[in-house]
């Protein structure tokens, strides 16, 4: 029986996050192109927060997978888990919006009615992929915070000043 540690399941997870926060990135600038060149009408808000959220998940996932391998000395834990709590919420009012705001519409039909709708999908499954990493990642910071706490507690001379 193979054993998966929690750094392979976290690698894996953040390959789905960048998957779908790219997937959502081109439906929602798909949707928003519309609204700005087809209609009178500026893309709604809540297009452009999901554009907006499908560009800042990249470079937040780069951040949280780059530093603490390569750059560990840069790397706060409680920093990490801040922005990954951060950037979870951020889906969850982008994905929720957006689909108040698609069922709120007079009529929803064609390529860009299904674009929208896609990327209200592919913004829950994000949320979803987020929620389980935040948790795996509080584990181990509270884990790791305990071990610590453990360990200046049992040799309290050996704590830097």
């Amino acid at each position: 029986m193979a054993t998966w540690s929690i750094s392979l399941v976290l690698t894996s997870l953040r390959v789905v996050e960048l998957l779908f926060a790219l997937l959502c990135l081109g439906t929602g600038a798909y949707v928003a192109d519309w609204y700005n060149t087809d209609t009178a009408s500026p893309s709604p808000n809540q297009i452009n927060a999901m554009v907006f959220i499908s560009a800042w998940t990249p470079l937040a996932l780069v951040y949280l997978y780059i530093i603490p391998r390569y750059y560990p000395r840069f790397a706060n834990r409680w920093a990490l888990l801040a922005l990954e709590a951060i950037t979870m919420f951020m889906w969850l009012a982008g994905w929720i919006a957006l689909s108040i705001f698609l069922a709120d519409l007079m009529f929803c039909r064609g390529k860009v009615c299904h674009a929208a709708q896609a990327t209200t999908v592919l913004g829950s499954f994000q949320w979803a992929t987020l929620v389980i990493t935040l948790v795996l990642k509080s584990i181990e910071t509270l884990r790791a915070h305990r071990i610590v706490k453990a360990y200046s507690e049992k040799w309290p001379s050996m704590q830097q000043a």
